[in-house]
């Protein structure tokens, strides 16, 4: 084996136990132009970052995602102007991805005097609708934003993410969810595989010459 390949061979080796850089998406709801009104008015519920967009009460009634500019007593969005919150009251809040995606975390707050939902999590689902991981429990603060870390589903291929308050009629805003795009991601497996046949290739080489 030459100096070129052994170097070539070594480099791969390396890159084998190196994590490659994720490239994070955040969703910080602007650009929606209504006031106060629904995903489904909007026309977004199917589309808004190529994702689609449901809810539901803990009793399954079909509610909707909402889109406003500010929340209950002028509090502002966490950032920029767009924020999402329950439409209808939804306890649980949708997306389906469509492509899986690590789930870093999102903002959240509660919303609504006397109708404030008390806690928030997030639960990810896999492509056949299974359960596969949660965030922990945060306890929401009415007008006050607070990080809710995806915890485990940062490192699994979220299909579907649901996002869950502790009862119906309660309230609560969303802002910067952050997610990933899995296939943007090299899985480091795949390049130690890559690796280690190069190597076989070389050393099978090495033994014909």
């Amino acid at each position: 084996m030459n100096k070129k390949t052994w170097s070539a061979l070594t480099l791969l080796s390396t890159l084998a136990f190196v994590s490659m850089p994720s490239y994070s998406t955040i969703i910080g709801f602007e650009g929606l132009t209504a006031n106060s009104d629904s995903f489904a008015n909007l026309g977004i519920k199917n589309t808004y970052f190529g994702h689609q967009w449901t809810a539901s009460n803990s009793n399954q009634q079909p509610t909707e995602w909402g889109a406003a500019e500010l929340l209950s007593d002028n509090v502002n969005a966490f950032a920029g102007s767009g924020y999402a919150w329950t439409f209808n009251g939804a306890q649980s809040m949708f997306i389906d991805f469509g492509t899986a995606q690590n789930v870093n975390g999102v903002m959240a707050a509660g919303q609504f005097a006397g109708s404030n939902a008390s806690t928030l999590q997030m639960f990810g689902y896999d492509s056949s609708n299974n359960l596969i991981g949660s965030s922990g429990t945060l306890n929401l603060a009415l007008g006050q934003w607070q990080f809710l870390s995806g915890g485990t589903l940062a490192g699994l291929a979220v299909s579907r993410l649901e996002l869950r308050s502790d009862a119906p009629t309660k309230w609560f805003a969303l802002d910067n969810l952050d997610i990933n795009n899995v296939a943007q991601v090299p899985a480091p497996g795949t390049i130690a595989l890559l690796g280690l046949g190069l190597i076989g290739f070389g050393l099978a080489r090495r033994k014909k010459l």
